[in-house]
């Protein structure tokens, strides 16, 4: 088990499978359209093979960065553009073998997937509490892109985006840091749950109104918090 870790760990197994992913893509990409023309093959014929070899190679090439991460724990951008070229081969996968199922439902599993490597950023280092916001707009992306699928009307859409994006920042808020509570995230996160659940109900009207006062108030709370007398 310890030769297989640092087999694993070692720099020759990121190398190997870099440079596969890196052939195999070529491969798909020049040389197999390159072959079949030469033997008056039709490429479009061999689109299965491709995109099979295509998915393949994308995801060695993601599982390259995945060693570099495994292998250092303090290199956790590396699962960014691990995971990223992971959900890539996944999409391309995907489109190979159920064509359907990818033209309706690749988008919002793409986007799902792009979120993940930035919570697990969040995970692996406490001190990352950026990563939960890119991980959460891409996440509410991709629960929009499903919405869609469902012919889910603008508005409605829109409310579960405003919706999404207030519960980013509620998490980031709740979040626990090596520099405490990131207070300043309920300032974006209040008027985006408001707007949100607006949109999202039949008194998506009431947006009109209500947005509008809330800023006029919360413009005058913090004038008032800046000019109020200051106990000495």
């Amino acid at each position: 088990m310890d030769t297989l870790r640092a087999r694993w760990r070692g720099p020759h197994w990121k190398r190997w499978s870099f440079l596969a992913g890196a052939a195999a893509v070529l491969l798909t990409t020049l040389i197999v359209p390159l072959v079949a023309l030469a033997l008056g093959v039709d490429p479009t014929s061999l689109t299965l093979l491709v995109l099979a070899i295509e998915s393949v190679g994308v995801a060695l090439v993601g599982a390259g960065f995945l060693a570099t991460f495994f292998g250092d724990r303090a290199h956790g951008w590396a699962l960014i553009p691990g995971l990223i070229f992971l959900d890539f081969a996944l999409l391309i996968g995907l489109g190979a073998a159920a064509p359907r199922l990818a033209s309706r439902w690749g988008g919002p599993i793409f986007l799902l997937g792009l979120s993940l490597p930035f919570w697990l950023v969040y995970l692996a280092d406490r001190g990352q509490w950026w990563g939960l916001i890119p991980g959460g707009v891409l996440a509410t992306l991709g629960v929009v892109a499903g919405l869609g699928a469902f012919e889910w009307s603008g508005v409605a859409s829109a409310g579960v985006f405003f919706l999404g994006l207030g519960v980013t920042f509620v998490i980031v808020w709740l979040a626990p840091t090596p520099h405490g509570r990131m207070r300043w995230a309920l300032y974006p996160a209040v008027p985006l749950l408001i707007l949100g659940a607006l949109l999202a109900t039949p008194f998506a009207t009431l947006a009109d109104f209500v947005l509008p006062a809330f800023f006029i108030l919360l413009g005058v709370f913090v004038l008032w918090r800046a000019f109020r007398p200051r106990a000495s």
